[in-house]
């Protein structure tokens, strides 16, 4: 067997995040062989010395041409995801237009610009997406789909009950019944919460505790409850994005379904609200606290958590209007750059769990729950070779125009990160190298 890339004395985290001792040997794209000694002709041999080798992660939560030019950030986003070992993402497609035609021109629209390859969750939010969801499964090869429980103001209207049991009825007579993705927040709660505050609203500028307090932890639970209920009518697969909230975790402690799955996101693993910058760490459902922080990992290491994506949303600070008050900012933030280094430094060098526990949650579950594996998310024979070599002890100060985003700022602004790719192999190709992103790394593509 001759081979195009093999990497020697490996730290292999394998399917389960089972860690061994091995070399990996890499060809025409595709994973060839691993074994504990690999030992043909090659084109690159690469000594790792030790270093953990986990697939390319997959961030199935981003957000792409939200607030900028969708072709633009295709591009600058999937670069900046690229260099901190995102080989992967899962897009959200919105909009009213019907999905049938938007799905087409969205990818006809980012061809060529792309650095990772993606998958699309098209959001149900009108009757004709709603009616065009077996044809869209049958025709597009949609996997997933989403649905807003709770909108966003200015940008996305909320669902009602009655029309998310339609969705959830009308996922499971697909042929493939699809994934639905669940944003669950309960908007009365939030809206009695938000009164609450009277005054406060428009004559503070406000904390991002104060916008939290808004958002309470219960309206999230609460919405979830009803999501569990109503899936549960049709045993429907769920996917619950970021969730967020101690309260959450202890509702689905009791109750969680095997159609179920949760995510949640790196922010929310690595940044509280007291923590984050001004308004710049506005988000939906919000940054908390300390306390719903651990709750999060606890349920991690109880396997509660399915995976953990970034909810990554491209704005600058103008754009997201950093120099007012938190109640007219808007909410969102670039997290692809610093997905993996900021989990790693967090769980494993300050929570000291297991660099083993982490990796499934990036790579294996997103590619199950997503239909993607094993092409993506294992280093098995046959898998294609997206593979990143990781430093866990490479300290880098974060600066937001070094991590290549649109975005001028970034959560982690100033702050040391251990743990970042020193090598990714993007399909069999070499693109970072020691920390060196190769700019013209393009070519990815599509997985619907």
């Amino acid at each position: 067997m001759n081979a195009d890339i093999v990497l020697k004395n490996a730290l292999l985290i394998l399917p389960g995040g089972q860690p061994v001792e091995a070399d990996l040997a890499i060809r025409g794209g595709r994973i060839a062989a691993w074994a504990s000694q690999i030992d043909v002709a090659a084109t690159e041999e690469i000594d790792v010395a030790g270093s953990p080798v986990i697939p390319g992660v997959i961030d199935p939560h981003v957000h792409l041409g939200v607030f900028g030019d969708l072709r633009t950030e295709a591009g600058t986003e999937t670069l900046s995801a690229l260099a901190g070992g995102v080989t992967s993402i899962g897009c959200y497609v919105g909009g009213p237009d019907p999905h049938l035609s938007s799905i087409p021109r969205w990818k006809e629209t980012v061809a060529g610009q792309l650095a990772t390859d993606c998958f699309v969750h098209p959001v149900i939010g009108t009757e004709r997406q709603l009616n065009e969801m077996p044809e869209a499964v049958e025709r597009l090869g949609v996997r997933s789909f989403k649905v807003y429980m709770t909108g966003i103001p200015g940008l996305l209207d909320s669902v009602d009950d009655g029309f998310l049991l339609d969705v959830f009825r009308n996922a499971a007579d697909c042929s493939k019944p699809p994934r639905i993705c669940i944003h669950a927040e309960n908007p009365q709660i939030i809206e009695r919460a938000t009164a609450r505050l009277g005054a406060q609203v428009t004559s503070r500028y406000g904390t991002l505790l104060d916008w939290e307090t808004t958002h309470p932890g219960v309206c999230e639970a609460e919405a979830v409850s009803r999501a569990l209920f109503l899936a549960g009518m049709t045993e429907t697969a769920i996917y619950l994005v970021h969730v967020s909230s101690r309260e959450t975790i202890s509702l689905l402690r009791t109750r969680k379904p095997s159609f179920v799955a949760a995510e949640t996101t790196s922010p929310y693993l690595t940044v509280t609200a007291e923590q984050a910058d001004g308004v710049l760490g506005k988000m939906i459902p919000p940054l908390r606290q300390p306390a719903d922080q651990s709750s999060l990992w606890d349920a991690i290491e109880d396997g509660l958590i399915d995976s953990v994506g970034t909810d990554n949303t491209t704005l600058t600070r103008a754009e997201k209007r950093d120099d007012q008050s938190v109640w007219k900012a808007l909410p969102g933030y670039p997290a692809l750059g610093t997905h993996v280094p900021a989990l790693i430094e967090e769980g494993v060098h300050r929570r000291g769990r297991p660099l083993s526990e982490l990796v499934p949650l990036l790579t294996e579950a997103p590619a199950r729950l997503f239909g993607l594996y094993p092409r993506k998310g294992a280093l098995l024979p046959g898998s294609d070779a997206d593979v990143v070599v990781l430093d866990l002890d490479h300290a880098r100060t974060v600066h937001a125009a070094d991590l290549g985003s649109r975005s001028d700022f970034s959560l982690h602004e100033g702050r040391s990160l251990r743990g970042w790719p020193r090598l990714v192999i993007k399909g069999g190709h070499v693109v970072l190298r020691e920390g060196r992103l190769d700019p013209a790394a393009r070519g990815a593509g599509m997985l619907l």
